[in-house]
């Protein structure tokens, strides 16, 4: 869908992914994720001082990010052009990341209350 990011951001992957479905989705999702749970991670490590509640939100804003874009990148994984067998490996890693990510959300939610 966002042709520009997507070039920006993979390739430097690209000696690794070279023809690969599975290494293109993969590098995809690790993208993705980085972005999103890093900041976050950073941010946790800075809750003090008057302004706790932004902070919480903005971290709670970039883990649902990273879920969404799990949600998003388990969508396009389809088509005829994939072999199933890698398609469902990657559905089960980026469903065990998603729960994982939703676990974490769910955690952060909590300190916020």
């Amino acid at each position: 869908m966002y042709p520009e990011i997507c070039y920006k951001t993979l390739l430097a992957y690209a000696s690794t992914i070279q023809t690969s479905p599975r290494e293109l989705a993969n590098a995809a999702l690790s993208v993705s994720l980085n972005d999103e749970l890093h900041q976050s991670n950073a941010a946790m490590k800075d809750l003090q001082g008057p302004d706790f509640e932004m902070k919480m939100r903005n971290i709670q804003t970039w883990v649902s990010a990273a879920l969404i874009n799990e949600d998003t990148c388990m969508d396009g994984i389809g088509g005829k052009a994939m072999n199933d067998k890698i398609k469902d490996t990657i559905w089960s890693n980026i469903a065990r990341v998603a729960q994982l990510t939703s676990n974490a959300l769910a955690f952060i939610n909590e300190l916020s209350y």
